[in-house]
């Protein structure tokens, strides 16, 4: 029996409508569906690779978007290639805008480039054809740009590098004492405390409504800019404030005149999408147009409405803005729940999520500075920027580079959980993650059984992945494919390559060194950088017939300069070496000269030559590690006690990625046997290299410097 060609393709139609309702459910239900169907959005031709870890991260995902996590902290860790990025910074905030297209996003990156990357990719998926037939979503004309881009419902997402978010800007905040409308009416906003009731604004029902203060944020001098309204009232903000306006959108309190060349009429101040008449019924609800409600700004409650609508509905023109010159203290409020108001102290709109992706590049990795700003940027800045501390949430996804990059900074935190998925390269041989304790769900697994098992085989086969380990170095391996940024074993020092000397047959030292690396400045003394030494001594082997080097004692402290002077000389008291190595740089050079006076002859100063850094020093020196040449004592600040406490191999060994004092002590345990082996007093000169850049002896008269003491305590071993 045929079928009439009509109702054929009416049949055709019910399939396809069928076939699409059951897609767009699926795609509503799981993260996963979602990005095996929109894949083709964004890599049209590229068939999708599909793998077991991106379940794994996209179930991670979804308990951290339900709310199943703890504190709503996630950190992710993945070797690069995995897709990554594509899942947290593209597939995932389109997503949620199915679930809720209310949620605003942040997206931070180690470039703005990337950032801009990705917003591009998540925008031509929010845009296309396929996302609109199931999920009709508009995007505001006004705000519609490629790192900034808001739909209709007030969700947005914005884009940006890490070094966007350094902190110094002051933006989006008021005066001490202008005045925020409250339980018990006007206060100044530094009379208002946490926990104090402020009328805020739910956008999603139009209803204002008491909520409680979660943060008072001091803000500390900026530039305040004037605004006077048509009817006398005057706003003072901060310049980037930003004003919503009738003909322009969004726009920058200083530059509310000068747009179009004309005066702007103010409707309400970051309240996107909500319309005069809305207002009006507010203000009427509340007793009239002088009667003070809220401030319905986005970054946090601070003014009052009407100063910018009356009662019937009229705007009021703006009559001027300029700028008064600056305020010593400014301050902004967070109000719990209403998160669609407030963004903290920053000049970008507020946020439901925080996605940070890869925040450090992998080439900057050994940077000491560019960790410790990215580490700071989200200390003073980032873990601010939440509508809801409670609510809103956190998702770091990065290839590990260093033990003190940002999952290591965040994981030592002690009074904020985060759950930390890490899923190595290669199989280790125990799982990395606990899928039940974490979220509950045991469908999600890492199926490897064997040591060496690849993650992702059909995209990096064992080939590709031999070459990789190549190039990157044991190190690099460990980081950024294994998720471990201090190799098993160590670093560029190997801990199996030293020799422990029983304590019944400690040799007879025939020279004794002590080599100090002291902290570049007071200040930095004051913070993280450590001041170290190592002291060693020379012995003749008899069974190997060589001399050998064998570390008698170090130490490391935070200390000022006149505790610093001090511990050098008792060492060179108690132990009279023959030789006090210190490097010539700041509080070092003032050392240098002090004893230099005091213990004549004893004195040498090294200077690290142009290109000599610290990891091509380690490297430089290792052949004498490794070949047996430098032993320990069978003492615990040698080799630590295995249940934590580290000893001198063990600092040694996490360099270049160990956290503080290693680096310092790495540095002065470097320093020493450069200094030993260009000197001939191991016997193993190496005639090939100019050493007289890197040991120099002191020979110019310099002033001391005077530095303060400081109370941090010490610590000496050995």
């Amino acid at each position: 029996m045929s079928v009439a060609p009509e109702s054929a393709r009416e049949l055709l139609r019910a399939k396809v409508e069928v076939a699409r309702e059951i897609e767009k459910r699926e795609c509503e239900k799981s993260l996963a569906e979602f990005c095996r169907s929109a894949w083709h959005i964004i890599e049209p031709g590229t068939p999708l690779k599909w793998n077991w870890h991106i379940d794994t991260i996209c179930a991670y995902i979804q308990a951290f978007h339900e709310g199943k996590l703890p504190d709503k902290r996630l950190i992710i860790n993945v070797p690069p290639g995995t897709l990554k990025s594509i899942i947290v910074s593209v597939m995932y905030p389109s997503w949620a805008w199915i679930k809720d297209p209310s949620t605003r996003f942040l997206a931070i990156s180690n470039a703005a480039s990337l950032a801009t990357r990705d917003a591009l990719r998540m925008k031509s998926i929010v845009t296309s054809p396929w996302y609109q037939s199931h999920w009709p979503t508009t995007l505001r004309i006004d705000q519609n740009e490629k790192n900034l881009f808001v739909n209709g419902t007030q969700g947005f997402r914005q884009s940006q590098g890490i070094s966007a978010c350094t902190t110094g800007k002051r933006g989006d905040c008021f005066p001490e004492y202008m005045e925020v409308s409250t339980e018990h009416g006007m206060k100044k906003i530094t009379e208002v405390k946490v926990n104090d009731l402020v009328w805020s604004m739910n956008t999603k029902t139009g209803g204002v409504e008491l909520k409680p203060v979660t943060h008072l944020v001091h803000n500390g001098t900026s530039e305040i800019v004037e605004v006077v309204l048509s009817n006398g009232q005057i706003i003072h903000c901060t310049p980037d404030h930003k004003v919503w306006t009738i003909e322009e959108g969004m726009v920058r309190a200083d530059s509310l005149v000068s747009v179009k060349g004309s005066e702007l009429s103010l409707d309400i101040i970051s309240i996107i999408g909500t319309n005069s008449k809305q207002f009006s019924k507010l203000f009427t609800s509340h007793g009239g147009v002088n009667k003070p409600l809220f401030t319905p700004d986005k970054t946090c409650v601070a003014d009052r409405v009407s100063t910018l609508i009356t009662r019937d509905s009229t705007p009021l023109n703006v009559v001027s803005s300029r700028s008064i010159g600056h305020i010593s203290d400014t301050y902004c409020l967070c109000v719990k729940d209403n998160a669609t108001l407030f963004v903290g102290t920053r000049q970008v709109l507020v946020s439901n999520c925080l996605i940070i992706d890869d925040p450090v590049d992998s080439q900057q990795a050994f940077s000491d500075v560019i960790r410790e700003s990215v580490n700071n940027t989200w200390d003073n800045a980032l873990s601010s920027r939440l509508n809801d501390m409670t609510k809103s949430g956190v998702l770091l996804i990065q290839q590990r580079v260093n033990e003190l990059d940002l999952t290591g900074h965040l994981l030592k935190k002690v009074k904020s959980h985060w759950t930390h998925l890490s899923i190595p390269m290669r199989y280790e041989g125990t799982s990395t993650f606990n899928p039940i304790k974490d979220i509950g769900n045991a469908e999600v697994k890492d199926p490897r059984i064997k040591k060496s098992q690849l993650l992702f085989p059909s995209r990096f086969p064992e080939r590709a992945v031999q070459s990789l380990e190549e190039d990157l170095g044991e190190y690099g391996t460990s980081a950024q494919l294994q998720q471990r940024p201090v190799p098993a074993g160590g670093g560029i020092i190997k801990k199996h390559w030293w020799r422990v000397l029983p304590e019944d047959e400690m040799p007879k030292i025939i020279n004794v060194f002590i080599s100090f690396d002291t902290a570049f400045s007071e200040a930095d003394s004051k913070t993280s950088a450590f001041s170290a030494a190592t002291r060693w001594g020379i012995f003749w082997h008899e069974q190997r017939q060589r001399y050998c080097l064998l570390a008698l004692g170090m130490w490391f402290a935070r200390v000022g300069y006149d505790e610093l002077r001090a511990t050098v000389q008792a060492m060179n008291k108690d132990h009279d070496p023959d030789v006090l190595l210190i490097e010539k740089k700041a509080t070092g050079i003032s050392i240098i000269q002090d004893l230099k006076r005091s213990v004549p002859g004893k004195v040498r100063a090294y200077c690290p030559g142009k290109g000599e850094d610290k990891i091509s020093r380690g490297n430089s020196v290792s052949p004498m590690v490794q070949s047996g040449q430098c032993y320990v004592p069978n003492k615990t600040w040698a080799l630590g006690d295995g249940k934590g406490k580290l000893g001198l191999i063990d600092y040694i060994a996490s360099f270049p990625g160990g956290a503080p004092p290693a680096p310092d002590i790495f540095d002065s345990f470097s320093a020493a046997l450069i200094f030993m082996r260009s000197g001939n007093w191991l016997g193993d000169h190496d005639d090939d290299k100019d050493w007289t850049n890197v040991i120099t002896h002191v020979s110019s008269e310099e002033e001391d410097e005077d530095l303060e003491d400081s109370a941090i305590p010490t610590r000496f071993y050995g």
